[in-house]
């Protein structure tokens, strides 16, 4: 499985404000709607903001496309 890193961006009040994405393969980009799948997230690591944050911001910026 294909392990990969989204870092988060934040603002004045530590809220998720933008996420970047990261695989195996190349250098950090930002995030994507097709890097947000179910196999993806389940073997990601998070930095920047609590795993919960980002994955609350990836599920509004999915949702928002």
């Amino acid at each position: 499985m294909e392990k990969c890193l989204f870092v988060a961006e934040t603002d004045d009040s530590n809220a998720v404000s933008h996420v970047w994405f990261r695989n195996e393969q190349g250098l950090p980009r930002p995030v994507q709607p097709r890097d947000v799948t179910p196999d993806l997230l389940s073997n990601a690591e998070f930095f920047g903001a609590p795993a919960e944050s980002i994955s609350a911001w990836l599920e509004r910026f999915v949702r928002d496309q």
